[in-house]
């Protein structure tokens, strides 16, 4: 006979009873010793007994094995008996879900399930429809698509394949979380998992969050044209930060023990260790601990060919998880982000110059690499002031050009404060503000040469990424 069990409810009484060599019942005077094999759990109060009570209310694991009574007789000889037990242990279970950030771009592309014991994910299994992952951001519901399931993120892994083991990856697809382009490493999604054999189904289990921060955007604002120590570069996490050993980030900590620095030199980022080197600590970091800013006081220049990501050999900075998360080797290089306010100063050169039908056609606003060259070698005049060189196109700047004669009649005009100029240099980004050059030859709207005397240029620009207007005036004279 058998004797089946199944957590938590399973029990059984077992009774010792001995007979003599006619059949006849006997008292076992000195009582019955028990003992259990395998993997059995031991027997509770197992000496000097004749009945004993065997459940399964703590078993986790399955067990079996047999469960012996022993007495000894009464010429000194052992007589025993043995029945087979086999128990069905508590259902396995997700103990956690861990979420992760593999490629460190900010977004979630994985999450390991750690279970108490062995499970199976059956060949063929629909995680599509029987595995939920979603989040709770603000009202919206986000749900996030499963690519695969594999195995433990050490292992080769699987795909769609029947395997056993304690832990398990959800693969997520990133395209969606892409598209929205909101970081995600702090957040802590819920899983609902159905249709594993001999496992308890997992209702809305809320991950821990298991990824580390990365740089989300950084931005160079240029206050003075002429100065690279003032630049002032502010650097946005995907989630908020602190120092290693759980307090406050400590604004004396040098920028380059934070960050590293990548330049690109023909598509390919190499790192740079110079540019940050020197700068002895921060300026400030945001409230809400996402957002740090620091002066470029070494005089380095920071252009829109450099990228910065985060040192993850370092121990300076981690999340604000219970459990703080560093940042992972392959988190992401972002570029910088060059942005000004709007030029002050317009230089002419030469001046006083000559007209000149060199290089006829009405005045154009838009950039002219040659300005200089045709001003000083075949008449004209060239204007110049200073622009951020960015590759952002978003922070573009806008305006039109008037000149003057002396007593103040309109001699001609271009551009429509709509176009970005920025667009038309074609910046190589190789330092962080280049002179933008505008050429006029010397010819009025109708295309004649303007007289002798002294003209007034008039340069309106607008920066929309601070919705500030200058208003340049430069005065020059014109000679035969």
């Amino acid at each position: 006979d058998t004797v089946d069990l199944t957590y938590p409810n399973g029990a059984q009484t077992m009774v010792a009873v001995g007979f003599d060599a006619f059949g006849n019942i006997v008292s076992l005077d000195n009582g019955t010793n028990w003992t259990q094999t395998n993997t059995l759990h031991s027997i509770d109060k197992p000496t000097g007994v004749t009945r004993i009570y065997y459940d399964a209310s703590d078993v986790k694991s399955d067990e079996n094995g047999y469960i012996k009574a022993m007495v000894v007789g009464a010429n000194g000889a052992i007589v025993q008996d043995s029945v087979y037990v086999s128990i069905i242990g508590q259902p396995t279970s997700l103990k956690a879900a861990v979420t992760q950030d593999l490629n460190g771009d900010g977004y979630l592309d994985a999450i390991v399930l750690h279970f108490d014991k062995l499970t199976t994910i059956p060949a063929g299994y629909n995680f599509d429809s029987l595995i939920s992952v979603s989040y709770n951001y603000g009202e919206q519901n986000i749900l996030f698509p499963i690519d695969s399931i594999g195995g433990d993120p050490s292992d080769s892994g699987i795909t769609l394949q029947a395997r056993t083991d304690s832990v398990f990856t959800i693969y997520l697809d990133e395209k969606n979380s892409i598209k929205m382009h909101l970081p995600q490493t702090a957040w802590t999604p819920s899983i609902s998992i159905s249709g594993l054999d001999a496992t308890t189904p997992v209702n809305n289990k809320v991950a821990i969050d298991g990824a580390g921060p990365v740089v989300w955007t950084v931005v160079k604002s240029i206050t003075q044209l002429t100065n690279r120590t003032s630049d002032l570069v502010t650097v946005t996490f995907s989630e908020p930060i602190q120092q290693s050993n759980g307090s406050a980030f400590n604004l004396k900590t040098p920028p380059d023990s934070v960050f590293n620095v990548w330049r690109d030199s023909s598509g390919v980022l190499l790192l740079d260790t110079n540019l940050l080197s020197g700068i002895k600590s921060f300026a400030s970091i945001s409230s809400d601990g996402k957002t740090v800013t620091f002066y470029m006081d070494n005089g380095a220049d920071l252009t829109g060919l450099d990228f910065i990501s985060l040192k993850s050999d370092s121990s300076k900075i981690v999340d604000q998880a219970n459990q703080p998360n560093a940042p992972s080797k392959t988190n992401q290089k972002i570029p910088v982000n060059v942005v000004s306010h709007t030029p002050n100063i317009v230089v002419v050169a030469p001046n006083p110059a000559s007209p000149s039908n060199v290089h006829s056609g009405n005045l154009d606003i838009s950039y002219n690499a040659n300005a200089l060259q045709w001003a000083q070698t075949d008449g004209g005049v060239a204007l110049d002031f200073l622009v951020p060189a960015t590759s952002d196109l978003s922070n573009s700047i806008t305006g039109y050009l008037k000149i003057f004669d002396v007593i103040g009649n309109l001699v001609c005009e271009a551009g429509d404060n709509k176009t970005n100029l920025l667009k038309s240099a074609n910046f190589s980004g190789k330092s962080s503000v280049q002179d933008y050059y505008i050429y006029w030859n010397g010819l009025n709207a109708k295309q004649r040469k303007v007289a002798p005397g002294i003209y007034r240029a008039i340069l309106y620009l607008t920066t929309t990424s601070t919705g500030s207007t200058e208003r340049l005036i430069a005065t020059l004279g014109i000679r035969r």
